[in-house]
């Protein structure tokens, strides 16, 4: 006996390629049938009427038929029950899950996947750029999204997006479409419109607004001398500045730094002379590289500032960026912001906003215009060559400033 007991039709069709039947407690007849490569299919006709059934289970047939003939997964699905699937199938992050779910699915979600070809894709670009403005987004008054666990709302900006963001989206959704391709939900793999990011010069700081910044962290730790908690964060921030500033390191790799990753540090003797290398990890990989000297200082400063309020010495498990508990610090985001804000420093002289990542680009420039070779600066810094040049050609024209106004009597 099968396992649901179905009730056949007495009027079925003659054709034995499919079967039309009710479930135990429906009044809906469904229709089951199977197909090579394929296993058996079952689908819901959603009627009570068995001579509209039998006509929709011959036309469920055949076009199920079509897709196996076609390479595709004879059972239909739409393109947001694909976005579902992909994404328990695939370990996301929330921001991508929010783009397929928000966009994707808002675009073509109530279609079958089938749909997903070149010719109907080639208008979400378009689509896209206009969902806030005058599409689909227009009359949403709040968005809502999670992020390290919390639920945060706020009002969508009414703009187009970057053609950074647009790229970022487009890379997104061609890992979906390969999925859906790979899975036979398609039958090829749609062509995308390529956006290319553009290449903006990152924001940075000059050497004066280096040593305004730094002099202005150091004046607020002797202003909060008499308040333990708030000196210990303030100082940190002051070290972090200038660690920053002397290594190029990406605040991610800054973050998970240990004191067992100080190579060649020893507070028991002078700073000055010691050649002292950082080992950071990041982007699956570990590195080495060489700080400047003037990383020296700033380091015992963060040895002596923990060693007095942990009651011991930091020891090689310990997180150099750790708080008063001696946890790793995530983020120096709020100091810095207010630090920036102090120094009228927030936004470089094109209203760019920065932020602690400028520091890895501030000392980029500054080498370069030191003249530091760039395949030099390139390896320090666990980047390429390509990138520096990309982002960074600009700043070249002052290590060639001499070349460039060579000694003549007139032009």
């Amino acid at each position: 006996m099968e396992k649901h007991s179905p009730k056949h039709s007495d009027i079925a069709l003659p054709q034995k390629e499919w079967a039309i039947f009710r479930r135990p407690g429906t009044q809906n007849w469904s229709v089951r049938f199977s197909l090579p490569g394929q296993g058996q299919i079952r689908a819901s006709l959603k009627t009570r009427d068995e001579s509209e059934a039998n006509k929709l289970a011959a036309k469920t047939y055949y076009a199920a038929l079509t897709r196996a003939e076609a390479g595709l997964d004879a059972r239909a699905k739409t393109v947001a029950q694909v976005v579902e699937e992909y994404v328990k199938a695939k370990p996301l992050k929330e921001t991508h899950k929010a783009f397929l779910h928000r966009y994707v699915v808002d675009f073509c979600g109530r279609k079958e996947a089938s749909h997903l070809t070149t010719r109907t894709l080639s208008g979400f670009v378009p689509w896209r750029k206009t969902y806030w403005i005058t599409g689909p987004g227009k009359d949403i008054s709040l968005i809502t999204y999670t992020r390290a666990g919390k639920t945060i709302s706020r009002a969508p900006q009414r703009i187009q997006p970057s053609n950074s963001t647009l790229a970022w989206e487009m890379g997104i959704l061609s890992k979906f479409v390969t999925y859906c391709r790979d899975h036979g939900y398609v039958a090829a793999l749609p062509s995308l419109e390529r956006v290319r990011a553009q290449d903006n010069a990152r924001p940075s700081f000059s050497t004066d607004e280096i040593q305004l910044l730094q002099s202005t962290a150091f004046q607020r730790i002797i202003e909060a001398q008499h308040h333990p908690r708030v000196m210990f964060d303030r100082t940190m921030l002051c070290a972090y500045i200038g660690i920053m500033v002397g290594t190029g390191m990406r605040p991610t790799e800054a973050q998970k730094m240990k004191w067992g990753d100080v190579l060649g540090f020893d507070v028991t003797k002078k700073l000055d002379g010691q050649n002292v290398t950082l080992r950071v990890y990041g982007k699956n990989r570990s590195r080495e590289f060489i700080p400047q000297d003037t990383v020296l200082p700033n380091l015992d400063m963060i040895w002596t500032v923990q060693k007095t309020s942990w009651n011991r010495k930091p020891t090689p498990e310990d997180f150099i960026f750790a708080d008063e508990a001696g946890n790793m610090v995530k983020s120096y985001n709020a100091g810095l912001n207010a630090l920036l804000e102090a120094c009228n420093l927030k936004k470089d002289f094109r209203g760019v906003v920065r932020s602690s990542y400028s520091f890895r680009h501030y000392y980029i420039t500054h080498m370069l215009n030191q003249k530091v070779n760039i395949y030099d600066v390139a390896r320090n810094c666990g980047t390429s060559v390509d990138m520096i040049e990309r982002f960074y050609s600009h700043v070249t024209l002052e290590s060639i400033r001499d070349r460039l106004r060579p000694k003549v009597t007139s032009f």
